[in-house]
């Protein structure tokens, strides 16, 4: 992550190439019924999330995979490893555990069937379970 980009403009265009990336990637996981097309969970509950990330990457506690650098690209992180933010390669290391296979991310509950989405936060792709009541709201 030592590598910088200098002009603001080629930065810019960068993160909104990756971003569209993020969302086109979204659209067809909604297409297919992988993803909810308006997030089930309350939208504070994914800005919490999201939050809880940003500020790992802040404090520089988050832990990133080696391909993660300065230039924008599309980037995985999942509600079940909070702080951690890997490149599209690396995604199967965001895997759930066997117990974080049965937990709700929102209730922490273990459940018997979850309902996994993602959600789009720029160029991130944020991966999620959750119960039925959490998913009702």
């Amino acid at each position: 992550m030592n590598a910088r980009i200098t002009h603001p403009t080629a930065f810019g265009d960068q993160v909104a190439a990756a971003s569209k990336h993020a969302h086109r990637i979204l659209t067809d996981a909604t297409a297919r019924g992988e993803a909810e097309p308006d997030p089930a969970p309350p939208r504070a509950w994914l800005a919490a999330q999201a939050e809880i990330l940003i500020t790992a990457l802040h404090n520089h506690t988050a832990r990133v995979c080696a391909h993660v650098g300065a230039a924008p690209q599309l980037l995985n992180a999942a509600a079940w490893h909070p702080g951690v933010l890997v490149c599209t390669d690396c995604a199967a290391a965001l895997d759930p555990d066997p117990i974080e296979d049965v937990t709700c991310d929102r209730c922490r509950r273990p459940a018997l069937a979850l309902t996994g989405s993602i959600a789009a936060f720029g160029p991130i792709l944020f991966a999620y379970a959750l119960c039925d009541p959490c998913t009702k709201g």
